[in-house]
């Protein structure tokens, strides 16, 4: 018997388009942390001393995109809404985080 688990496309499709914008919100923290003096390491930074706004970052990420994917307008495997995606993950995270000071 073959137990070979075969995912639909569609999974795949919204995997790289997802992945696209959680890239774009990636280099958006990427460029918080080269400003910030403090010199952190990178997932510290996000992971530990900003977490509530990474986790309120992804979330909008998210409901944005199920909004968008639920009524239909975009198609997700088109070149078009792979950089949608990007700037989305870039912008939500960068106006999430606007005039956010580090915790620690």
């Amino acid at each position: 018997m073959d137990f070979t688990l075969e995912i639909p496309k569609v999974v795949e499709d919204l995997a790289l388009f997802c992945g696209f914008g959680l890239l774009g919100m990636v280099l958006s923290w990427a460029k918080k942390w080269v400003k910030d003096k403090r010199k952190v390491p990178f997932l510290k930074f996000y992971l530990c001393l900003e977490t509530r706004y990474t986790v309120l970052s992804i979330i909008t990420y998210f409901s944005a995109i199920a909004t968008l994917i639920a009524v239909g307008v975009i198609d997700y495997t088109t070149h078009q809404s792979l950089a949608m995606s990007f700037m989305a993950g870039y912008t939500i995270d960068a106006a999430v985080n606007k005039d956010v000071e580090p915790d620690a």
